[in-house]
């Protein structure tokens, strides 16, 4: 019957007989027409769609009554295993599920590729300024504590400092803004 899912629903065999899936594009199609809930899915018709709201970008598609995740679909489809783990989009674009695009990560991986807070107003995560001592701070976030990189005069040389660190502690991991 093939490999199973994590929850035992999905076997590998069963998903590449259901789907079509492109690593190079990381789009799922459904390969011949078939009827799916009150749709009806026709050779190389997209499969999936955009989740909203709080799960913001992320590809869900339904297959045999259960939503999953497109790129742990693909990660599936691929390695023929299902990821125990999460899986990491590289650069950070939930949508973009080519698989040289994703990789196993923990959920502190997760946090360090992470984008910049919508907030953050010096361009670079972990550097903000502290008007009370007219200098600039670089913090980073390791196994979740934070530690104090230093405080320096210009932008500039925080943002350096920064990217220092998140390159030596974060690895592979790192986002350089």
């Amino acid at each position: 019957m093939g490999r199973q899912s994590i929850d035992g629903s999905l076997s590998v065999d069963r998903l590449r007989e259901l789907l079509s899936y492109d690593p190079m594009t990381g789009l799922f199609t459904w390969p011949r027409r078939r009827r799916t809930g009150r749709l009806n899915a026709h050779a190389d018709f997209p499969a999936g769609h955009r989740k909203s709201g709080k799960e913001g970008g992320y590809v869900v598609i339904r297959v045999n009554f259960q939503l999953y995740r497109a790129h742990r679909l693909a990660w599936f489809y691929v390695h023929g295993e299902w990821p125990l783990g999460e899986i990491d989009h590289i650069n950070g674009d939930p949508s973009d599920n080519r698989i040289a695009n994703l990789r196993p990560a923990t959920s502190s991986n997760q946090r360090m590729n992470a984008r910049r807070r919508s907030d953050n107003t010096s361009g670079t995560k972990g550097v903000w300024f502290d008007k009370r001592r007219a200098q600039w701070i670089a913090e980073i976030t390791v196994d979740g504590k934070k530690h104090h990189v230093g405080q320096f005069a210009t932008l500039l040389e925080a943002k350096g400092a920064r990217i220092g660190a998140a390159v030596r502690l974060h690895g592979a991991f790192a986002k350089i803004e």
